[in-house]
């Protein structure tokens, strides 16, 4: 009988392998010698059993103990099968559509102890989300963080930060919760393996911090970000994340006043994009020239760029695009006094923003639209547009929009010769005090 420094785990995943191949249940092989809570302890690779129980389990699924070698290495061939079976339908998932995928793993067959089922499970819950179900999303891929904490196997695989990534878009698109995403995007930058598989996910993780400071207009944060993933760009090789990248770079070379720089990098993600057969991210070009044609005082281009942004309408393509492009162009109609156009484009931004989970481009289209009511010298709407989008923001915590609404609200008051409301006044002193605050914090 040969010492036994066997890798209890592994004989173990082999012995219940070989029994679910026989479909055997623990049951059937109990008997006077070995009881099936004893089975399950061996296929658990539980340290507590001894070498003779382990061996009588063996003999009974005719497996020669000595013969582990052969087992390993049949183990490792089934093991790299499945795993090339699972990067296949991930693969196919890209190319072809989640559908395509969720189809796939439907009909594919793992086992429950398989070292690869948090892959398994990653994979469902990446269809679900793009495929816009939230709850099944995070219910999946919930699992596989709770199959990854069991051990590192997978450490190098980063499966872990991509399911980090994945919550942290969730957070956004279904909730809008910016601080619930930042958490998971440095919760994924800490999990995050240099040198292992998917190595892309660094990069995508923040790409999508820089966004979240764009948003926020925390231009130094953002602007920081975006100038570091700058110098990997030739590492970059999701098309996807350089279309991304190039949008923001043309965006902050633009607020620089670098317009040349910032047409040239849109140009060149337009061509990745058009590669790609991206147009979401075309889209998105297509509104960082509209802006740099603005500060050229090219409002034709614009506007012809914008109205063809506008005629993307894809039935999978993400609302805040279309939110986007509509505030867009009344926001530059509003600017050339172009009031009835205006208001048009607008009043569609507001009526799609109003279900957006992101209730900022609903804060924005009311306070556009606002701004196209008094245009009109419809004072009295103007205001209860502006209170509107007041109270939007300050039901979301938006500190810098519940200032800029509350000025426009300040204004329209004065041309209407109505005193402030006490309401008012109690706002308006709570925002200079937080704003004190933070120059003080910043000091």
């Amino acid at each position: 009988m040969c010492y036994f420094p066997l890798d209890r785990e592994r004989l173990g995943r082999l012995i219940r392998s070989c029994r679910k191949e026989r479909s055997l249940r623990l049951k059937d092989l109990q008997d006077e010698n070995i009881s099936s809570a004893t089975i399950s302890s061996v296929e658990r690779g539980m340290k507590n059993i001894s070498f003779e129980k382990i061996t009588y389990l063996c003999g009974k699924l005719e497996l020669d103990v000595d013969q582990f070698s052969v087992f390993v290495e049949v183990e490792e061939k089934r093991e790299m099968k499945l795993r090339n079976q699972l990067n296949f339908i991930e693969h196919s998932m890209d190319l072809f559509g989640p559908d395509q995928g969720l189809e796939q793993l439907r009909s594919f067959k793992i086992d429950r102890k398989s070292k690869w089922l948090a892959q398994y499970t990653y994979l469902k819950g990446r269809c679900y989300f793009l495929k816009q179900n939230w709850e099944k999303a995070k219910r999946q891929l919930q699992s596989t963080l709770d199959l990854l904490e069991a051990g590192t196997e997978l450490e190098s695989t980063n499966i872990k930060a991509a399911c980090q990534y994945l919550f942290a878009k969730i957070a956004i698109e279904e909730q809008g919760d910016m601080i619930l995403a930042q958490n998971w995007i440095d919760l994924g930058s800490q999990s995050f393996v240099q040198g292992g598989d998917r190595g892309e996910i660094c990069y995508e993780l923040l790409l999508l911090k820089a966004k979240i400071y764009t948003g926020q207009e925390d231009w130094e944060k953002a602007l920081g970000i975006v100038n570091e993933l700058w110098e990997s760009l030739d590492q970059i090789t999701n098309p996807y994340s350089k279309v991304d990248l190039y949008r923001l770079k043309a965006f902050f070379w633009c607020k620089q006043g670098y317009l040349a720089e910032a047409t040239s990098a849109v140009f060149q993600g337009l061509e990745l994009a058009k590669m790609s057969m991206w147009r979401e991210g075309a889209v998105d070009l297509l509104h960082v020239l509209s802006k740099i044609y603005i500060e050229e005082g090219d409002f034709e281009s614009a506007e012809k760029v914008l109205l063809q942004a506008a005629t993307h309408k894809e039935k999978h393509s993400h609302e805040y695009r279309m939110i986007q492009t509509y505030l867009s162009l009344g926001n530059l109609y509003n600017y050339q006094e172009r009031w009835s156009e205006a208001e048009g484009w607008l009043r569609d931004a507001v009526r799609k923003a109003k279900n957006h989970t992101n209730k900022i481009y609903y804060v924005m289209a009311l306070e556009a639209l606002g701004d196209c009511e008094k245009g009109k010298g419809e004072d009295g709407e103007a205001l209860r547009t502006y209170q509107s989008a007041l109270e939007q923001a300050e039901r979301n915590r938006f500190v810098h929009q519940s200032k800029t609404s509350l000025m426009k609200v300040i204004q329209c008051q004065e041309i209407l010769k109505k005193e402030l409301t006490f309401r008012d006044l109690e706002r308006l002193y709570r925002i200079v005090s937080q704003e004190k605050n933070e120059l003080l914090t910043t000091v």
